[in-house]
């Protein structure tokens, strides 16, 4: 509708993807829902996103973002065949600090609902783990503090 809200010219995304900490990825050919495909349309998706990419940004990609978050084994087996690193799919969960296997071909991400308490939400997103949780329990368990 205007320029806030066009795509990338190929040379906007090519500078882009120049960016220290900006990291492209693909998401198929044609946004299409890999799960409603057979493997050969799977294929011809994210090869075709791989090669428009390739050609405007000067190299492979090594992540996908699943269009609307749909994989199913038969897509994750591509995906690996393919060579990826990295799948992102609309799983709402946490993410292993170390993820491994396909686990790295599913990742989780999360959403920030507009009508909730951004306080809460990042609650809910912080890590299971506390260092300074885990060091305190331990010094009350040993007799340190009170």
């Amino acid at each position: 509708l205007s320029d806030l809200d066009r795509l990338f010219t190929a040379k906007e995304l090519k500078d882009f993807s120049r960016e220290k900490y900006v990291f492209i990825g693909n998401h198929t050919k044609d946004h299409g829902i890999l799960t409603n495909y057979s493997s050969d349309e799977v294929k011809k998706q994210i090869e075709g996103a791989q090669e428009s990419l390739e050609k405007i940004i000067g190299k492979k990609v090594s992540s996908i973002a699943y269009p609307n978050g749909n994989y199913s084994k038969s897509v994750l087996n591509i995906v690996k065949e393919l060579g990826f690193k990295f799948g992102l799919s609309t799983n709402f969960h946490k993410n292993s600090l170390s993820p491994k296997g396909d686990d790295l071909l599913k990742l989780g991400r999360f959403c920030f609902p507009n009508n909730k308490s951004l306080e809460n939400q990042c609650e809910l997103f912080r890590s299971d783990f506390s260092l300074y949780l885990a060091v305190k329990s331990l010094t009350a368990k040993i007799g340190l503090t009170k």
